[in-house]
């Protein structure tokens, strides 16, 4: 075993979690535990001294069993007796929501009584500091909002329901597994919330088991016994091999608070069987949390992991898509460039997003065309960083539309254009055969109108409406019908469409739109 703390953290393969309890909450902000919590809750129900001991015989000691005695005396009172109420709007929204009157005064209460001490103001502040760069994100049971109070920006999940449904990043969360006060509904604390919470307790552990594999999970605030953490444990070992149960001992990290050690740490090897098998952890002594937090100042992650969670919570959504946003703009990788040689940049939002709009695809410059808004870019920065790489591809661009919503002038590209005027788009056999294509009428909707049959449009129709002279053209009926066939095929501009001749005469009908519309 190494040496000291610093050591141990030194061997961390990264930032770590922390598994918080409700001793750390006592700690820093003097709240009651889960015995003192019912307690207080039974007092009000009865002012007889013996209420709790009544209570405690009748469930067996169970605090599970005693937290559903006491919520259903609790509530029926509540209900009948208005002076027992906390008049305020906070509760009284809850339970008109439908919340338990117990849970909703039991969260207004916890929340009135979420008061620092002063006495730990140094170790908060440092615990704070961490959150910036030196820890992945917390795991907690605790009702209070005193991790989201100093972890300003992480995500947090307030229930397990929510936890289990939600994708998660493994930066710069919160996972509030037994619910939060700003949620009095999700909080867990009857014995039927427990019963429901270990039903998915499998389905939790499951999400969390990549986090318990790749982390060093810091256990605080708790005690070894502690029945939530070896429930959650127990569902965690199930899921392991005996070899992945042994890698377990070097990443988690037990803190044990020792009143006698004020200036030290004591470190030790504690073993606890779950599941048949002997689980091993390192742990600390200490009644002086500093000297816990301060060598995670020497564990950085690369960047702040509120940065971090926000590039993966971004690639994630992408990856869900397929669709640029004003964060990630990026066309298909070409699949002539091995892996190892892609690069991501990562910088100001300003320049390198704007950057990758050198990857905007043709599909995607003529879609712009059509429909507004499309790309999240000015004209003129697409102009600047999009169209160059294009026009290397083809001569053949639709561009007026992006010309004359330019603020800047882009001479560069207007020098390139070749049409000046409409028949330059037409090619000489469409030009030579105008005349000898008879149509009923020799309009955008008559043409649409004559190759459609039984709501299905002909594709010929594409092609045909390029034989019609300019003045023959209605600028508003081309632009309404391509929005409406993009709308109903959007993959026929894509690169997966196999019909190159549809894909051809769709190009060109939105060609012919651009320079009606926006040739000036």
């Amino acid at each position: 075993m190494q040496n000291t703390w610093k050591d141990i953290v030194k061997d961390f393969p990264t930032t770590p979690f922390l598994f918080v309890g409700s001793g750390l909450t006592r700690r820093y902000f003097d709240l009651p535990n889960w015995e003192e919590l019912l307690k207080h809750f039974a007092a009000i129900i009865s002012d007889d001294s013996f209420i709790f001991q009544r209570y405690m015989q009748e469930n067996d000691k169970d605090y599970e069993k005693i937290g559903s005695a006491i919520s259903k005396d609790f509530d029926s009172k509540w209900f009948r007796d208005a002076s027992i109420r906390t008049n305020e709007e906070d509760v009284y929204t809850a339970v008109k929501a439908g919340v338990s009157p117990f849970k909703a005064e039991l969260a207004h209460f916890i929340k009135t009584n979420s008061i620092k001490n002063e006495a730990y103001t140094e170790e908060i502040a440092l615990l704070q500091k961490l959150t910036e760069n030196n820890i992945s994100g917390f795991i907690t049971t605790n009702y209070d909002t005193f991790i989201e109070d100093i972890a300003a920006g992480y995500k947090t999940y307030n229930s397990q329901e929510e936890l289990i449904f939600s994708p998660i990043q493994e930066m710069a969360e919160i996972f509030k597994i037994h619910g939060s006060v700003t949620d009095p509904a999700s909080i867990v604390i009857t014995a039927e919330d427990y019963q429901e919470f270990n039903d998915k307790c499998a389905y939790l552990a499951a999400k969390l088991l990549t986090i318990f594999m790749e982390y060093p999970i810091i256990f605080i605030g708790y005690s070894i016994t502690d029945n939530d953490i070896q429930k959650i444990l127990s569902a965690i070992i199930a899921c392991l091999s005996k070899k992945n149960v042994d890698k377990l001992q070097n990443r988690f990290i037990f803190v044990k608070r020792n009143a006698a050690i004020t200036d030290d740490i004591k470190i030790g090897t504690y073993s606890k069987e779950i599941n048949g098998q002997d689980i091993f952890m390192t742990q600390l002594e200490t009644n002086n949390f500093k000297l816990i937090y301060e060598p995670l100042t020497e564990k950085q992650a690369a960047m702040p992991v509120k940065l971090l969670r926000f590039f993966k919570d971004q690639f994630y959504n992408f990856t869900l898509t397929n669709q640029p946003s004003k964060h990630i703009f990026v066309n298909a990788f070409d699949p002539n460039v091995p892996l190892d040689q892609l690069c991501c940049s990562i910088g100001q939002n300003s320049q390198l997003v704007k950057r990758g709009l050198v990857g905007m695809s043709l599909e995607q410059c003529y879609k712009a065309i059509v429909f507004d808004n499309i790309i999240p870019f000015s004209a003129d920065d697409i102009l600047a960083f999009a169209i160059p790489n294009l026009l290397s591809q083809t001569s053949k661009l639709p561009l007026f539309k992006f010309l004359k919503s330019a603020i800047q002038p882009h001479y560069d590209i207007q020098q390139k254009i070749s049409c000046t005027k409409f028949d330059d788009l037409i090619s000489t056999s469409f030009k030579k055969y105008r005349e000898n294509k008879s149509f009923k009428d020799r309009s955008v909707n008559g043409i649409i109108q004559e190759y459609t049959n039984d709501g299905i449009l002909d594709p010929r129709a594409l092609e045909y409406i390029a034989y019609l002279y300019e003045n023959e053209i209605n600028v508003d009926e081309l632009g309404t019908f391509l929005a409406n066939y993009l709308t109903a095929f959007p993959e026929t501009l894509s690169k997966e469409f196999t019909n190159s001749q549809i894909k051809t005469n769709l190009r060109r009908l939105i060609r012919i739109y651009d320079f009606l519309k926006y040739h000036d």
